[in-house]
């Protein structure tokens, strides 16, 4: 069971967050997308020693993504 859960729709694609505890009683984020058509997902696992690179890794990257 997910200690938070948020759902984002994007088109035909949804991307589900989730934050779960591992057996070790430690804390991850998962993110889901999931195509609606297709009904094909993809799974990205987050740990704490890591979530920060990602954000860090993420703004870039969206800095850079022109806007239409």
């Amino acid at each position: 069971m997910a200690k938070h859960q948020e759902t984002v729709s994007a088109g035909s694609r949804l991307y589900y967050f989730d934050v779960r505890e591992s057996a070790n009683g430690e804390d991850y984020i998962t993110i889901t997308e999931m195509n609606t058509r297709t009904k094909q997902r993809n799974c990205i696992y987050l740990y704490p020693e890591n979530i920060d690179k990602f954000r860090e890794a993420l703004d870039r990257a969206a800095a850079n993504v022109s806007k239409r």
